[in-house]
């Protein structure tokens, strides 16, 4: 027996949720899975334990952002990816944060119809863009789309660094944990980049640097908007970051 989602949650009875799963993502360490919210007022971050009878057994778990992100609230999640100890990394295209949340730091994950079980859990960051004028708050003139990390550090940037591509900028941008700083990967031309995912390969563990790199793709819908114009066909790009300049 449980209550439905429009109805009040009543102690001792499991209660059904409603939520979008956009950009779904496994932890590594436990094997849940988790669900991005998609929407300009949907901020759910859902973890979802599947149980031995799914989808009967499963259970669920909801996190917001905690109330004290102002200057803008966060809000308009978007892509979703997990590094190797489970961290979770989302970003939010409407607010233009980027945020981890780490489970492990979750004083109870008890479960709280407000979504605000496990403040602590969460770490924003506000990517420093161009922002429109004339609004209510900063609003960014990009939007970020999806969110993966570089596990093998084929960037050289570090392991389990998480990146994005970026809409309107020709570019994928990597946020480094330790440092707390974006670096921007962009693609002079031909314009018109965008990506909607990048993956690592390592074709030479002993060639340093020349021996591994990060692909992705032009990913636009219509290739003939690309510079070029008519006949202009979609290209990969390999990403590779010598240690420094003269490195051979």
């Amino acid at each position: 027996v449980w209550t439905e989602p429009d109805e009040t949650p009543t102690t001792g009875r499991d209660h059904r949720i409603a939520f979008n799963c956009y950009s779904p993502a496994v932890d590594p360490t436990d094997g849940s899975i988790w669900c991005s919210g998609n929407r300009p007022t949907d901020n759910q971050l859902v973890r979802i334990e599947l149980g031995d009878d799914s989808p009967r057994s499963c259970t669920a778990e909801v996190y917001l952002p905690p109330p004290s992100i102002t200057g803008p609230p966060a809000y308009g999640s978007g892509g979703l990816h997990f590094d190797g100890e489970g961290v979770a990394w989302q970003d939010w295209r409407g607010s233009g944060h980027f945020a981890s949340f780490d489970r492990n730091l979750c004083a109870s994950t008890a479960p709280n119809p407000s979504g605000q079980a496990c403040p602590e859990g969460w770490t924003f960051h506000r990517m420093p863009k161009p922002t429109f004028d004339n609004t209510p708050f900063p609003i960014n003139s990009d939007e970020s789309y999806l969110t993966q990390v570089d596990h093998h550090d084929v960037l050289g940037l570090g392991h389990d660094v998480p990146l994005y591509g970026v809409v309107n900028t020709d570019s994928l941008e990597v946020f480094i944990p330790g440092t707390e700083q974006f670096v921007t990967l962009r693609v002079p031309y031909p314009m018109g980049f965008f990506s909607r995912s990048s993956n690592g390969r390592i074709d030479d563990p002993e060639a340093g640097w020349k021996g591994k790199g990060l692909w992705s793709s032009y990913s636009n819908y219509a290739a003939w908007h690309l510079e070029g114009g008519q006949g202009t066909l979609q290209k990969n790009v390999k990403f590779q970051i010598r240690p420094h300049p003269l490195a051979k």
